[in-house]
């Protein structure tokens, strides 16, 4: 089984509240709260946080690459899924007084640039969360940490690769009188305004053929033409570059950086920490001068 996990890149501030107002305080010190992590031992020791609770399931430091990795947990006791089993009445999973079911979220922190990944998932604990947890963990009051994102929007007017095998494009507030001409992209309006449609979703791929492409001319020209087009609301886009390389998924309308890894997990396991650790660092270690130069820190 594949899972694909999307990443995205922060610089990570610090700012404390001085008669209330925030006042930056510089970078977030992450090493500091990893030594107070380990003075208090708070490694898997629950935090309450606004309206969750959260541990630090696991950190690690990997000295070949000067990285840290950690994995958080956000802990539910409420709205729990069910055991099914075949022919039999879904059950109740049981919990004790002191268990939870866990949904992890992963960040790397790199040490000499100060860039954290972060992982990208709607059933963790999300930003806000985790600011929070980074914070409250240490006990501090009147701070409060920013993460703002590193931002690479993709040039929609240039953006080329040789082999697309997926481009899926998702559409709003299309109206009668929206404006069409004769390309790929009128030509898609055109069907919604011949529906009467309003909104949708239109997704075109090559199937399960393995080294096959869209026509990359007529793919190049529609993406092109994206921003222009203001009922966009979603593009992506599966390309290769050729057809030994790795099939990528590109946001075309992502503005903050990011990359997405597809996991191999076994069946009724979960993501391992090494494992979700080793690619996480081989893949930053991919894009990190890239993103060094985006947000200009010598290295």
């Amino acid at each position: 089984m594949e899972r694909n996990i999307k990443f995205q890149y922060f610089k990570m501030d610090y700012q404390e509240r001085d008669d209330g107002t925030w006042r930056d305080a510089g970078e977030f010190d992450f090493i500091s709260w990893i030594d107070f992590v380990d003075e208090y031992q708070l490694e898997k020791a629950t935090i309450e946080l606004k309206d969750t609770k959260a541990r630090l399931e696991k950190i690690k430091f990997f000295k070949d690459h000067n990285v840290w990795v950690t994995r958080f947990m956000k802990l539910r006791d409420e709205n729990l899924p069910y055991i099914a089993k075949e022919h039999e009445e879904a059950e109740d999973i049981p919990l004790d007084p002191d268990e939870y079911i866990g949904e992890d979220m992963y960040m790397l922190y790199d040490i000499n640039t100060r860039i954290a990944m972060i992982q990208s998932n709607r059933f963790s604990l999300g930003l806000v969360r985790l600011a929070e947890f980074l914070i409250k963990s240490q006990n501090k009051e009147n701070a409060r940490i920013r993460l703002f994102p590193i931002e690479d929007k993709v040039d929609l007017k240039s953006f080329r690769r040789n082999m697309y095998r997926t481009i899926e494009l998702g559409f709003a507030n299309i109206t009668r009188d929206v404006s069409s001409n004769k390309s790929a992209l009128g030509d898609i309006l055109g069907t919604y305004k011949k529906f009467a449609g309003v909104s949708g979703t239109i997704k075109i791929s090559i199937g399960r053929a393995k080294d096959d492409s869209l026509d990359v001319v007529e793919v190049d020209k529609l993406i092109s033409e994206l921003s222009e087009c203001k009922n966009i609301t979603s593009a992506k886009v599966k390309v290769r570059d050729d057809d030994l390389s790795k099939v990528e998924v590109v946001d075309l309308l992502e503005e903050t950086f990011s990359n997405i890894i597809t996991f191999k997990i076994p069946p009724r396991e979960t993501l391992g920490f090494d494992y979700a650790a080793s690619n996480m660092i081989s893949c930053y270690a991919k894009v990190k001068d890239k993103i060094v130069k985006l947000i200009s820190i010598p290295e």
